[in-house]
């Protein structure tokens, strides 16, 4: 085999794995995008219950990258994905407070104030790990406050959107009079409008590599063509004719 064939047969293979996962990870795009949203294009998880005997249970820090102010290319998120909040608290409980703030404006707000920091959450089966700050300040109700980019208030279920932005964000669940014993029942959505444009590129992506590819290996590990029938052999140079005989007669 030619060196020529065996660089055809190395690089269409390796075309053709890298379009086989090109092909397979576009197809389980767009199989999500078709039959895991919701009826507004959320990706959601079920509301699940969380709980703190202090005063607000936050999430942990969310770092999207530089501010708007920073980076203009890197603060502006919203074009690409989208989130969505639910919160309700149960019955016989008082009126909730969900809301979405800068997390330094948010650790100033709760400075000294005892409250839950979800550290982990695992989701089948639910758990979710805290880690407990301690304080002794009580917080003035959270509604008052200027810096959320994105908050609900109420008795029944609290639902905010918010277009993702750069930055470092804090996601805040109170009760609404900043009382103590917080229980609400959460859930989380997302929305990746960008999502289908990607599957569809690495499916196209993934079929021109995965053809290329098995078009090199066939060149690659095609034999040589037939050249035609061998050539006629000739006889030796001055050999004697055969000898003929007549029926009946001398030779």
């Amino acid at each position: 085999m030619s060196g020529g064939r065996i660089v055809l047969l190395v690089v269409g293979c390796l075309l053709a794995l890298m379009g086989l996962g090109l092909a397979v990870g576009g197809g389980g795009l767009l199989w999500a995008h078709s039959t895991l949203r919701d009826d507004d294009g959320y990706y959601s998880s079920d509301p699940e219950t969380f709980r703190t005997p202090g005063y607000a249970i936050t999430s942990a820090e969310v770092d999207l990258g530089a501010a708007p102010d920073d980076a203009g290319w890197a603060g502006d998120l919203g074009d690409l994905a989208r989130v969505r909040v639910t919160a309700a608290a149960p019955a016989g409980r008082g009126p909730l407070f969900v809301g979405i703030g800068p997390r330094a404006e948010v650790e100033a707000y709760l400075a000294g104030v005892a409250r839950s920091e979800v550290r982990e959450v695992e989701l089948d089966p639910f758990r979710v790990e805290y880690a407990l700050v301690t304080g002794r300040r009580t917080p003035a109700p959270p509604a008052g406050q200027a810096f959320w980019v994105a908050r609900g208030t109420g008795a029944t279920v609290q639902t905010l959107e918010w277009d993702v932005r750069g930055g470092r964000w804090t996601l805040v669940v109170m009760d609404a009079a900043a009382a103590r014993g917080v229980v609400a029942d959460v859930g989380l959505g997302i929305r990746v409008d960008v999502l289908l444009p990607i599957a569809v590129g690495l499916l196209v992506a993934g079929g021109v590599m995965l053809i290329a590819g098995t078009v090199m290996i066939v060149l690659g590990a095609r034999g040589p063509r037939d050249g035609g029938s061998p050539p006629s052999v000739e006889d030796p140079a001055g050999a004697a004719p055969a000898a003929t005989t007549t029926e009946g007669g001398t030779p």
